[in-house]
């Protein structure tokens, strides 16, 4: 199996937001870990959206799938690959999060909702935020990874007009 997909899941303690990383399993399942990236920026969240679809894990999508990642359904689109889906959201600056299931157990589909920040959230939380969220779900392949320091390495050419 590939490296282990990370999702940020959404719970509330006593009124309190918290957000933590669930890795996806090599039975397919999806599990909780003691990672809490954004807990200084808890103070900036003020909830959740409504559903807008859910993630599937790899073993438990029906449907054969050109990527290698969980699927996201979205309600009212196209299945698309789990970071694909965050990319193109996070060019978008929506951060979405799953909610955590009120069961334990085998947890294989989450339901997808959209972080809601406070109004007064300063532009400097959200970019900082945007920073945690990228490195917390691990968006980038070791492939790409790869090229994006090559392309960070190279030589910028001089344009003279």
């Amino acid at each position: 199996m590939a490296e282990p997909v990370r999702v940020p899941v959404y719970s509330e303690r006593n009124g309190m937001p918290s957000l933590h990383i669930f890795r996806e399993t090599e039975d397919g399942t999806f599990a909780r870990t003691a990672e809490q990236p954004f807990r200084g920026l808890k103070d900036q969240i003020e909830g959740i959206g409504e559903p807008v679809g859910e993630l599937i894990s790899r073993q438990s999508d029906r449907e054969s799938r050109e990527w290698g990642t969980p699927t996201v359904v979205p309600e009212c689109h196209a299945a698309k690959s789990y970071y694909r889906f965050l990319r193109e959201q996070l060019e978008r600056r929506r951060f979405f999060v799953l909610l955590e299931p009120e069961r334990t157990g085998h947890i294989t589909r989450l339901r997808l909702h959209e972080l809601k920040l406070k109004p007064n959230a300063s532009q400097r939380a959200r970019t900082l935020l945007a920073a945690k969220y990228r490195e917390a779900v691990d968006l980038w392949t070791e492939h790409e990874r790869e090229r994006n320091a090559e392309q960070a390495a190279q030589p910028e050419r001089a344009v003279s007009f």
